[in-house]
């Protein structure tokens, strides 16, 4: 007997004709599992309590379990009908944001970036334009990036100085977008993967939706009231990254932004300087080996601890003072391609490895055609087996 049969097994002939249509009529349509667990808990309370009651005449009996059956159908009836319409406001609010990013134009927010070295997030303000370029702000720094996600303009305030960089090719990749995780949720359906229940917001009461974009997760946090977007948050952050989890808040859409904001020729009053040409973009693979043949050039040939650890490479990229464009190009390649796969699809095991010892694997993935692929530490690369992995 499936729960519905046990559900309705109360319902007597005796019941009143108009109660007992109306409660036929709600069982007669699917019901979601949490909505059917909770009639059978009131079910059992209401069984209880008639337990209690002291024995009554035949007729009072009779006239008691009639009317405590109507009172547990009606439980039912309602019950079933407030978990409809919570499911349909909740399902509504989701898909009101989604149709809101939909035909957003110009955007702005504040992004907080938490990283494991510090307590306090680093705040970012974005501010995105009608045909996509974007503006953002950290640390008295701006960069401005095209509709790619390339950034074109960095600016200095404090120093008043101006970096513009020439336009590159994409090559093989689509880009590395900040901002991707909007333009996904603009496609993405009416319905969230999983609903996180209620939650107070910076004052606000709402709704939470878990969202899977690619191989990212979202939690996208709703006003109950107005169906506004509130915050997005995102942890899945790449294995050894430096930042745990970034969450965007303060959104106001299509709000009329200055086209000057977005310019990318320096502002007046900054000395300009031209940025040393950055490399055409390589695919993942290729990108990955030069960066690490990189490394190990600057460090006597040891293999960086993370791939994914933005200070340690600073640290070695800025040596004798002279940045490596070429070496930051390909290790910016990296991170936005791990970000998107699942943890249990790749691994840097270069950590206390180098060039000069045993060849042994330093980084492995499973590509798109779910082939093991992997690096080793003499640079070359080849397919693998399951049985060929590292064991840690």
């Amino acid at each position: 007997m499936n729960d519905k049969n046990i559900l309705t097994t109360t319902i007597n002939d005796d019941l009143e004709p108009q109660l007992e249509a109306a409660v036929w009529a709600v069982l007669s349509e699917p019901l979601p599992a949490d909505a059917i667990e909770r009639v059978k808990s009131k079910a059992r309370t209401l069984e209880s309590e008639q337990v209690q009651v002291a024995r009554p005449t035949p007729l009072a009996a009779t006239s008691n379990r009639r009317w405590i059956q109507i009172a547990f159908l009606a439980a039912c009836l309602m019950l079933v009908v407030g978990v409809t319409t919570m499911l349909s406001s909740t399902s509504n609010a989701f898909a009101q944001v989604v149709e809101r990013i939909k035909t957003a134009g110009s955007f702005r927010y504040k992004e907080f970036v938490y990283l494991t070295s510090q307590e306090k997030p680093v705040e970012v303000e974005v501010l995105v334009s009608d045909d996509g370029r974007e503006r953002r702000s950290m640390l008295n720094t701006v960069t401005v990036s095209d509709a790619s996600g390339l950034p074109r303009l960095s600016l200095n305030e404090p120093a008043k100085t101006a970096t513009v960089h020439e336009l590159v090719s994409i090559g093989h990749e689509d880009g590395q977008r900040q901002i991707k995780w909007f333009e996904l949720l603009r496609s993405y359906g009416n319905k969230p993967d999983k609903e996180l229940g209620k939650m107070n917001v910076d004052g606000r009461d709402c709704i939470g939706f878990e969202v899977k974009l690619a191989q990212a997760v979202y939690a996208v946090w709703v006003d109950a009231k107005t169906s506004d977007l509130v915050q997005v948050e995102f942890t899945g952050m790449p294995k050894g990254s430096s930042v745990t989890k970034s969450v965007m808040k303060d959104f106001e859409f299509n709000v009329t932004l200055d086209p000057m904001l977005f310019s990318f020729d320096a502002p007046q009053g900054y000395q300009s300087s031209t940025a040393a040409k950055l490399p055409e973009l390589l695919p993942f693979e290729e990108s990955l080996v030069e960066a690490l043949k990189g490394y190990t050039e600057l460090s006597g040939g040891k293999f960086p601890r993370s791939i994914t650890d933005q200070a340690e490479w600073m640290t070695i990229l800025s040596k004798d003072g002279i940045p490596r464009i070429t070496l930051a190009a390909r290790l910016g390649t990296l991170t936005p391609y791990l970000t998107g796969m699942s943890h249990d699809d790749y691994d840097y095991t270069g950590a206390g490895k180098a060039v000069d010892g045993t060849r042994a694997i330093v980084f492995w993935y499973r590509n798109p055609e779910k082939q093991l692929r992997a690096v080793y530490s003499d640079f070359t690369v080849a397919t693998i087996t399951e049985a060929d992995l590292p064991r840690n």
